[in-house]
């Protein structure tokens, strides 16, 4: 019959592993309790060990921003000065510039016309010369 098989299920398998299932439970509370410190002294003790590097981080990463601050100043500085040096080598080519064609305009001219002029003179004495020896 079913009623006494639950009967004997009662009896002798629930009363046999009562005390097994009472054994399990305080077993997970004790677990359960010394996970809950050990998670709490872990993080305890996390905090005692991160809190003299704080300062050290805090300090380098403030030298960081420092440096980094410092690189942009002399990059901006140096744009600056490279600017500067670029409008001044603008300026002179074009004074360069402007002084080769008044050279070449002015000057040049006055000594073409001289060279031509010696060179007909000379020619002339050549041709003097050379009538008067012949």
């Amino acid at each position: 019959d079913g009623v006494l098989c639950i009967d004997h299920l009662e009896d002798v398998v629930l009363d046999q592993n009562k005390g097994s299932i009472e054994n399990l439970t305080q077993a997970g509370v004790k677990l359960s309790v010394n996970g809950a410190n050990a998670v709490t002294n872990f993080l305890s003790d996390l905090e005692t060990i991160e809190q003299p590097r704080k300062t050290v981080l805090c300090g380098f990463d403030h030298k960081v921003k420092q440096t980094i601050s410092r690189i942009s100043s002399c990059e901006h500085n140096m744009k600056e000065i490279s600017d500067k040096h670029s409008a001044a080598v603008d300026e002179l080519c074009d004074v360069v510039q402007t002084k080769e064609r008044i050279f070449e305009s002015d000057v040049g001219t006055r000594r073409r016309k001289q060279v031509e002029k010696d060179m007909d003179r000379i020619t002339e004495a050549t041709l003097d010369n050379s009538k008067a020896t012949a």
